[in-house]
């Protein structure tokens, strides 16, 4: 059962790079700026949901292709 309309592929692998790097950027930010939350829990909270869309848009695209 497929419920999201998968990105482009080029579209997903640029929200997958950008998702790592603002996870990495918020843990970075956690440790080094641990006083200021707006800084650091905006990114921790919302790029997991990107990573994981696009991840699941990927998987969704390469199964259509084997299954032709």
């Amino acid at each position: 059962m497929e419920y999201i309309k998968p990105w482009h592929p080029v579209f997903a692998w640029a929200a997958l790079v950008i998702a790592v790097l603002g996870i990495g950027l918020s843990l970075y930010n956690l440790f080094v700026n641990t006083g200021n939350v707006g800084s650091w829990l905006p990114l921790l909270l919302i790029m997991p949901f990107t990573f994981a869309y696009a991840i699941v848009s990927l998987r969704v695209r390469s199964r259509r292709k084997r299954s032709r």
